[in-house]
């Protein structure tokens, strides 16, 4: 049971020093991210193209949209690293599995926010199946864990996501995501709201090959957000992205490098006043 304790007042000068960055970062950062799971991470391919990756079949898509797993029969392990505004404090690290089985694909996803004095962890496991030729659906199971240190204890929660992925036709996808239905929390003494909401999108491939590809999510109660993001695969391995998310609001770029079994991809996110963002992912793919 996560409660709030204030007999440790003794610490030394480096941890005050972490603590008091904490509460600056609760006050800055919080009123941006509209209650989300500082954990459920995006990988660098998504945030490189605006956020938007309910429609896209990934690794990832333990996170994103456990439908779209139906459509990925690919073996990968990835990993995933983030600096959120240039601050240590708020790296978010990440590790996903995707093992194609005949009934469908199993993903297997971990995450990692925050430092040692404060952090939130995520674990899922996800299951996807194509159902129909042009429809598939997944549901997952997630476990979240709060840390926070000098004796003030941890909380955990655990929470159900599903989603579908609809293809009428080879160059179209719609998407739609719905995390935390139940509305649960974690923690007592203070209480934590998990995100909870649903998200909806669509990815579009242009004659040319470029995809495009948007979506709006729904977070508790607040503005919806929107993502917009471009694809455009300039020779066969090396990709651009560009991209636009609102809540807060952003703009993204990135690329992507693909050699034989092993792809890279880089972002950047730009958010005023807060500063730049920094993702990186990397995935191998196992013949």
């Amino acid at each position: 049971m996560f409660t709030t304790k204030t007999t440790k007042l003794s610490v030394s000068r480096n941890r005050a020093g972490s603590f008091f960055v904490f509460l600056f970062l609760s006050l800055t950062v919080n009123q941006l991210s509209f209650a989300q799971d500082e954990a459920s991470l995006t990988d660098a391919a998504s945030h490189g193209k605006g956020g938007s990756s309910v429609a896209t079949p990934s690794v990832w898509s333990s996170f994103s949209n456990q439908g779209a797993l139906g459509y990925y029969s690919q073996k990968a392990i990835a990993i995933h690293q983030e600096n959120r505004f240039i601050i240590k404090e708020l790296n978010v690290n990440g590790l996903s599995l995707s093992i194609p089985t005949k009934p469908g694909t199993v993903g297997v996803a971990f995450s990692r926010y925050g430092y040692q004095l404060y952090n939130e962890t995520k674990g899922i496991l996800s299951f996807g199946r194509k159902l129909w030729p042009s429809f598939s659906a997944g549901v997952g199971i997630a476990i979240h864990r709060l840390h926070v240190g000098e004796g003030n204890g941890n909380a955990t929660a655990t929470t159900v996501e599903a989603g579908i992925l609809y293809s009428p036709a080879p160059n179209l996808a719609v998407g739609v995501h719905a995390f935390n239905p139940t509305m649960e929390k974690i923690g007592h003494t203070p209480q934590k709201s998990l995100s909870s909401g649903i998200t909806t999108g669509v990815d579009y491939r242009l004659p040319q090959g470029v995809l495009t590809s948007m979506s709006a999510t729904q977070r508790n109660s607040y503005k919806t957000e929107v993502n917009l993001g471009i694809e455009a695969k300039l020779v066969e391995m090396l990709m651009l992205r560009a991209g636009y998310s609102s809540q807060p609001n952003k703009l993204s770029f990135g690329f992507g490098y693909v050699y034989r079994t092993l792809t890279i991809d880089l972002a950047i996110t730009t958010n005023n006043p807060l500063g730049i963002s920094g993702y990186i992912s990397a995935t191998y793919h196992i013949q």
